[in-house]
């Protein structure tokens, strides 16, 4: 998975400076206690208003993405844009901060006819946590936007999702798949766009989707289940056709265990992706009576049909089933987990400003904290103030020091292993109310 090392980082500055305040006596007891349940809650608050007269709601926490989900979901939005909200102009979405919304229930948050025409900037930030098993992040669908002019005609806006991170955990068993009706599953949106496939008007770019599909399909199934780790389906086969997904790293974990004689259909990334310069670490492994039935693709079904760049690869070693190899043209599109981490595997047209590439790794994105040396200076800097600290007067308790003493090590012990700095602070410091 990718570790988000500037992330990380920032929060061992959050740390040590909440601890070294909370020593000051800047915060009380109760003001930590109060925040035990969301780290963010100290420097963020709700921003979500789709009433006001600019094209860009920010997002800054999980209640403000459920209100833009339920806002699209609504249909208001187009509405608004067609009354000249925002000037009558495409809607916008940009994440303010990392979000976490493992407390959301997902059951009922999109309808079939929800298509997200809402471009979305990710600033860099992760969204954790989505757990929803009907319709993926963004819904059943993306859209197209509009622009609505005073004489009632309207102009398409490309919908751009970009320098986005998605993490999922998602469970698909028997209270799904109970219903004898074709089940269809995408981790980012179940389809890369709705209608017709206009892909001059969609555009994923710079995103990092991670996580775990695990599907238990019941024994007395009989229709299809087709889940892709990003959409199940993307473009068509227009000869036409734009690549819509560029500069993308997927890395989802999909275990399929099928009780049942249906069809079943798994893509690391979609049944037909249209990729360039894109990376998918996606595993599949299938089990149960009914594994003969399911076809397992490392990335999408024939390349030659979905306009997969010579430069889109995916990891052949991470499926237990060899479907993707039933067309040669595959063959320079998977790749080993060997030879993807080699830097010769990636020619010249990779964007270095764009990918940190090197040998003996997995590319990533260097948007996502895979800058090979992150700048450290200012939490240096705080750390050496924060040992500088002492307690020879005893003006502190035993476990306010201890406390502090603790968040040094943390830190020191991030800073000499920053490749695998994935140690989790959130709550860290809200927990100790001893302070």
């Amino acid at each position: 998975m990718i570790q988000q090392t500037k992330h990380y980082l920032q929060r061992c500055l959050v740390l040590l400076l909440v601890v070294m305040v909370g020593l000051a006596g800047a915060f009380s007891n109760s003001a930590l206690a109060a925040g035990n349940d969301n780290q963010e809650a100290i420097t963020e608050s709700n921003t979500f208003d789709e009433t006001k007269d600019k094209e860009t709601i920010l997002i800054s926490t999980a209640e403000d993405f459920i209100a833009l989900r339920n806002y699209v979901a609504s249909g208001e939005i187009r509405d608004d844009q067609s009354k000249g909200v925002a000037g009558g102009k495409a809607r916008s979405a940009k994440l303010m901060a990392d979000i976490d919304l493992s407390d959301i229930d997902f059951a009922e948050t999109m309808t079939p006819s929800s298509s997200w025409d809402v471009s979305f900037d990710g600033g860099g930030h992760t969204i954790t946590g989505f757990t929803g098993n009907t319709y993926g992040l963004f819904g059943e669908s993306l859209a197209v936007g509009y622009n609505y002019n005073s004489d009632g005609t309207k102009e398409k806006v490309k919908t751009i999702i970009t320098n986005l991170h998605v993490d999922g955990n998602i469970n698909i068993g028997s209270e799904k798949l109970t219903e004898n009706s074709t089940y269809n599953y995408g981790l980012f949106a179940n389809n890369l766009i709705g209608g017709v496939m206009d892909l001059a008007n969609c555009e994923i770019s710079n995103c990092v989707v991670t996580g775990n599909i695990n599907i238990e399909i019941p024994s007395d199934r009989t229709i299809d289940v087709n889940v892709g780790g990003m959409f199940y389906t993307g473009p068509g086969t227009n000869p036409n056709s734009k690549v819509p997904i560029k500069n993308c790293l997927i890395d989802v974990d999909i275990a399929v265990v099928n009780h049942s004689q249906a069809p079943v259909a798994i893509y690391g990334v979609a049944r037909s992706a249209a990729m360039d310069h894109c990376i998918s670490l996606s595993s599949v492994n299938i089990s149960g009576e009914g594994s003969s039935n399911i076809l397992a693709y490392g990335m999408c079904t024939a390349p030659k049909y979905n306009k997969l760049s010579p430069q889109a690869f995916f990891n052949k070693d991470a499926t237990n089933a060899d479907s993707w190899s039933d067309d040669l043209s595959y063959y320079d599109n998977g790749k080993t987990s060997e030879e993807l981490k080699k830097a010769s595997t990636y020619d010249e047209s990779w964007d270095t400003k764009v990918w940190a590439i090197t040998d003996g790794k997995y590319p990533v994105l260097k948007t996502f904290g895979a800058e090979s040396t992150p700048d450290i200076s200012e939490l240096e800097s705080v750390l050496k103030e924060a040992k500088a600290i002492t307690n020879d007067d005893k003006r502190y308790t035993d476990s306010s020091y201890q406390t502090l003493q603790n968040a040094i090590k943390t830190v020191e012990d991030a800073i000499s292993n920053l490749s695998t700095a994935d140690l989790l602070l959130k709550d860290f410091v809200l927990t100790q109310t001893s302070l």
